[in-house]
């Protein structure tokens, strides 16, 4: 995961083909993005004109062409804009947030379990020995 944080704050701070804009919790404002992904069509010639694209899983998405929808999806989006940080601001959390302590890489001289994290699912964690366990398919599965 820091891997993956520190690859997109590299592409917030460098690419102009892509912007970066992260949406903190203290905005507030998720509840009026939904979590849905939501595609809004503007033409700059024709100013009245446009459509938003709403993706539906499993079945075609919806598109809605009244102009009171795109007026209201523009309003959203405006406002879910201007809650968010900048991105360069979104650039620097990332980078903060990669350098949690929860992401960071275990030193091998900590390790103690099979996936390097002391503790989490070493035998006795789990509550035995691993020859204690059981097989995945027979009875005593964990």
């Amino acid at each position: 995961m820091r891997a993956q944080l520190l690859r997109l704050a590299e592409a917030a701070a460098v690419s102009s083909a892509v912007t970066i804009r992260v949406l903190p919790f203290s905005s507030g404002m998720q509840a009026a993005g939904a979590g849905a992904p939501v595609t809004i069509v503007r033409f700059a010639g024709a100013p009245g004109l446009g459509l938003v694209y709403l993706p539906r899983l499993g079945h075609e998405g919806i598109c809605l062409v009244n102009q009171d929808d795109l007026t209201c999806y523009t309003k959203v989006f405006a406002a879910l804009s201007a809650s968010a940080l900048t991105p360069a601001g979104s650039a620097l959390f990332l980078r903060e947030l990669a350098d949690a302590p929860e992401y960071a890489v275990p030193d091998a001289s900590t390790r103690t379990s099979p996936t390097g994290w002391p503790g989490r699912d070493s035998p006795a964690a789990i509550g035995g020995s691993a020859a204690g366990r059981g097989s995945p398919a027979g009875p005593g599965t964990r």
